[in-house]
C-alpha cells in the first residue's frame, strides 16, 4: 500500500481584474518516483472572486435635514449635508466605482425621488453632480469622494411643508 500526498500550487500570472470561474476539468496528473500510480488531478467548482468591500462597516447611511427646513431655502437650492460613510477596501490598488441606486425624481432623472412629488435630492462628489444610476470612477478607498445631498425643488412648483423622506442603495465596486 502506497501513502502519500500531493500539493497543487496555483500561480497567479497576471493581474485579477475582476472574479469569474476557472476552468474545470482535468488539472494535471502526479506519479510517484518510479513513474507508477498516477493519480489524476482534477479542478472542479473553482471562482476567483475579490473581497467586497466594506461600506459603512455594513450600517445603514441617514442623511438627517432636520425639522426646520425652509421652504425657500429649498426653492434656493441651499440645504445641503454631508454624507457622511466609511469606506475599507482589501484589494485598494485596482479602482473602485460608486454608484447610488434609486428612484429618479419625476421631473429630473438625475435627482433621487422623495415622498414629496415636487422636491428631488441632488447628490454631488468632490462638488460635482453626480445623477442617479450613474457609475462614478475613483482610485481608492482612501480617495473616496466626500458626497453631498441637496434638495431640489422642482422649477414652479409650490413645495408643501411636512416632513419627507427618500431611500437609495450606495455600491461601491472594483474597476
Amino acid at each position: 500500500m502506497l501513502v502519500g500526498a500531493a500539493t497543487v500550487h496555483l500561480i497567479k500570472t497576471d493581474e485579477i481584474l475582476n472574479g469569474g470561474a476557472l476552468t474545470t476539468g482535468l488539472v494535471g496528473e502526479v506519479r510517484d518516483d518510479f513513474n507508477h500510480n498516477v493519480v489524476q488531478v482534477v479542478l472542479t467548482n473553482a471562482t476567483i472572486s475579490l473581497p467586497a468591500c466594506n461600506l459603512n462597516n455594513g450600517n445603514p447611511i441617514d442623511v438627517d435635514f432636520g425639522s426646520a427646513v425652509a421652504v425657500t431655502d429649498v426653492a434656493a437650492g441651499t440645504v445641503e449635508k454631508s454624507i457622511d460613510y466609511t469606506l475599507t477596501c482589501t484589494y485598494d490598488n485596482y479602482g473602485l466605482k460608486m454608484k447610488i441606486l434609486g428612484t429618479p425624481a419625476s421631473f429630473d432623472n438625475d435627482l433621487l425621488q422623495t415622498d414629496i412629488n415636487e422636491m428631488g435630492i441632488k447628490i454631488t462628489a468632490n462638488g460635482t453632480a453626480l445623477p442617479l444610476n450613474t457609475d462614478l470612477n475613483f482610485a481608492s478607498a482612501a480617495a473616496k469622494p466626500a458626497l453631498k445631498a441637496i434638495l431640489t425643488q422642482q422649477p414652479g412648483a409650490r413645495l408643501p411643508t411636512g416632513a419627507f423622506t427618500a431611500s437609495a442603495t450606495m455600491r461601491v465596486e472594483y474597476q
